[in-house]
């Protein structure tokens, strides 16, 4: 996902398997809540870029300055 300031600022994360398992254990949500509310991918998106060091404050600061748009993969690439 890219996480996108309102100056343009921007930094990617990946829900991987091991950001999702915490997030499950710490909030007793699953993983079928982040296609049900975007709340939840930002609170996974959150834990994410504070894991990495690329945001520091709370989820709700984090939900206030972001927008997050999933990084659409354009496939694999045709050799030549």
């Amino acid at each position: 996902m890219v996480c996108t300031d309102d100056d343009g600022n921007s930094f990617e994360v990946t829900l991987g398997s091991r950001a999702t398992l915490r997030w499950e254990a710490t909030t007793g949500k699953s993983a079928k809540d982040l296609n049900e509310s975007l709340a939840s991918v930002y609170e996974v998106a959150h834990v994410v870029a504070v894991d990495k060091k690329l945001f520091k404050g709370s989820l709700e600061d984090f939900m206030a300055q972001y927008d997050i748009e999933p990084k659409l993969d354009d496939g694999p690439k045709a050799s030549k």
